[in-house]
């Protein structure tokens, strides 16, 4: 029956539990890293689930392209004239914005083609250039290509620590002033009634990955150049204009796996278009849900089967891990991660103390139930066992290389002991086994293994021990008895005393050539018989010549 510091026990354990995960959420790299790795299976679960957001057909990729730097032939970087022509064959199709996701900092090649390029950004009123931010210093167009712009707009990212682009600031605070982002800024020209209001402004948000590169509408930019495209796919779109080609190298690691740079800041400005910014649930939810889930798992490691606790805790994490993906689904982030392997960890290592505090209990129930409760030796089926694994032992020994071992049985017999007990009753006959128990305990070493045969007959094993010490440890142990003062008693008439005495029988397997357990414990009962017969309280060897073993 569990009782309530059992319970208390259990919560204190889940409390600690609980304060490990919320450490690992709010101040641990890993830990956080962890999580947003898990969130990288949501991105790529939902992704091969979802259909494709119609939201995305406002936005048409014009790809700086492997195929454009083969068709043009042209030196890079391409004239500024270049990208003016593709302005001026755009505009009549009235695209609500445009966004270049180049740079174009300091003088192209000739001063006419920068003023060509100026006057095509003028006429258009709606493109949006790229600008870095790097620690406070912008790397900005030329002022000419600035000045003629609509808007400029930096494209940074964060990286997370495993290097993937997970993150978006849509505004930079700097020196006093606040510069937006780029895909804000597009955003703002094609749709400049949006309410911004509601835009998490002031720190990074997660990027809603919804669609991979391929997945976007694109035309390749030599076909803009020569008109070779459908009106269609420019008439009222957001035009981005980027660097796709693999010989750029402008590829970045995401959720939705690698992908070009220009694809990162369209899924940017997806989000923005589709306003499904995540929002992060309560910290105070994760808080209890980890401490149940410790709580349940600490309970259900003391009260089922191993397998019945497999199953509970897939079961339980399995829900967790539904439920919190519904909730990504919707935009709400709850990261079930850390709960779950905190959960299957805390499992595992309640499991393992648990099996180890039974498998030490059990070993503690067999060495109880092995020895006698009144003297605390062990008892005689012990005895049979271990003389057994002696004699296994001194028989690996023995080969060619190997040394010959001894083993000695010492058989002890208490003289007087049923006059004592039917003289003064069996409490007195347990007192004087007690004694003697003591008596032989403190003669011992750890390696002497010490049993009641039966009644008031001792047995004690001595590994590796000769004939010789066998026979004086004997004579100790007789020393001990016979005179041992509370083992000394008068009768009631008070004139005869009766003195408990020891007969003690000593065998030896290389003694007497005895190589059976069973054979030496009758050898050495044998040598006890002949020490009883012959006057009792000494101790005898066993004789081959003189006892016979049946």
């Amino acid at each position: 029956m569990r009782t309530l510091p059992f319970y208390f026990g259990r919560i204190l354990l889940a409390l600690i539990f609980t304060s490990v995960l919320l450490f690992s959420t709010l101040f641990s790299s890993y830990g956080q890293l962890f999580n947003a790795k898990g969130r990288d299976f949501f991105f790529r679960l939902r992704h091969s689930l979802a259909e494709k957001p119609s939201e995305a057909n406002a936005i048409t990729f014009i790809d700086l392209d492997d195929e454009t730097l083969s068709h043009l032939k042209k030196r890079w970087p391409y004239p500024r004239s270049l990208y003016a022509e593709a302005l001026r064959r755009m505009m009549p199709l009235s695209p609500k914005a445009v966004g270049f996701d180049l740079i174009f900092s300091g003088n192209d090649f000739t001063p006419e083609s920068d003023l060509e390029f100026s006057q095509a950004l003028k006429e258009a009123g709606n493109v949006v250039i790229a600008t870095h931010s790097m620690q406070g210093d912008d790397v900005a167009p030329l002022p000419l290509i600035h000045e003629s712009a609509w808007r400029i707009g930096i494209v940074d990212k964060p990286r997370d620590r495993d290097y993937l682009l997970r993150r978006a600031l849509l505004v930079f605070p700097q020196n006093n002033e606040t510069k937006r982002s780029w895909e804000l800024e597009i955003f703002t020209k094609a749709f400049p009634n949006a309410d911004l209001s509601h835009f998490p402004l002031k720190k990074a948000v997660p990027i809603n990955y919804k669609l991979q590169f391929k997945e976007f509408r694109h035309i390749s930019f030599w076909k803009v150049l020569e008109g070779t495209f459908s009106p269609d796919e420019i008439r009222n779109k957001i035009i981005l204009i980027g660097l796709t080609a693999e010989v750029f190298h402008d590829i970045h690691a995401t959720p939705l796996r690698s992908m070009p740079g220009l694809a990162v800041n369209a899924n940017t400005l997806l989000m923005l278009i589709r306003r499904d910014f995540f929002t992060f649930a309560p910290l105070w939810v994760t808080v209890v849900l980890g401490f149940f889930f410790f709580w349940l798992v600490l309970l259900i490691v003391d009260s089922s089967s191993i397998l019945i606790g497999i199953v509970i805790v897939a079961a339980v994490s399995f829900l967790l891990l539904i439920g919190s993906f519904l909730l990504f689904t919707a935009e709400v982030i709850l990261d079930p991660w850390l709960i779950i392997v905190g959960t299957i960890l805390t499992f595992i290592g309640s499991a393992i103390m648990r099996q180890t505090q039974l498998l030490l209990e059990n070993l503690k129930l067999q060495e109880e139930s092995s020895k006698d409760p009144l003297t605390g030796f062990y008892n005689r089926r012990f005895l049979t066992l271990k003389l057994k694994s002696e004699f296994n032992r001194l028989v690996s020994k023995q080969g060619l290389f190997k040394a010959q071992g001894d083993i000695s049985v010492v058989m002890i017999d208490l003289d007087n002991f049923k006059l004592v007990n039917d003289s003064f009753g069996h409490a007195e006959g347990d007192r004087v086994l007690s004694v003697m128990a003591q008596a032989i305990r403190s003669s011992v070493r750890k390696s002497e293994l010490v049993c009641r045969f039966g009644g008031d007959e001792f047995c004690v094993i001595l590994p590796s021990t000769t004939i010789a010490d066998a026979v004086k440890f004997a004579e100790k142990i007789r020393s001990i008895i016979a005179h041992h003062p509370d083992l000394s008693y008068r009768t009631k008439d008070g004139i005869s005393t009766i003195q408990v005495t020891g007969s003690i029988g000593v065998a030896s397997v290389s003694g007497a050539k005895v190589m059976e357990h069973g054979m030496l414990m009758k050898a050495a009962d044998r040598a006890l018989y002949r020490a009883k017969a012959g006057g009792r309280n000494q101790v005898c060897v066993f004789d081959p010549s003189r006892d016979v073993i049946t």
